[in-house]
């Protein structure tokens, strides 16, 4: 019996051509980057306002927004996470075995 070849997307640690324990080392890295930098663009912005606690809680605050519209787009317009009852069968057969029965 043959094998179906691969046609999955490479990985971004692959594209880099990094191995798994250097690719998050670099993405630690970025996150802590990212992190500074929220921080001083905060404090950047309410300098001389008192303000800095309320900027830092309204960034965090506009990232769960997004994030929870990410979870309802997903939760509503991709059929793959609707409960199977759902569906009314509308999705296509995972393997061409299964198409074929």
């Amino acid at each position: 019996m043959e094998t179906e070849p691969d046609n999955s997307p490479p990985s971004k640690a692959s594209l880099l051509g990094l191995d798994g324990l250097n690719f998050q080392l670099l993405d630690g890295v970025a996150a802590g980057i990212f992190g500074v930098i929220s921080v001083v663009i905060a404090a950047d912005l309410m300098r001389e306002t008192s303000r800095f606690n309320l900027a830092q809680g309204f960034g965090f605050l506009t990232l769960g927004a997004i994030a929870l519209a990410a979870l309802v787009f997903f939760a509503l317009l991709m059929p793959e996470t609707r409960p199977d009852s759902a569906l009314d069968g509308h999705i296509a057969a995972s393997s061409p075995a299964q198409a074929a029965s």
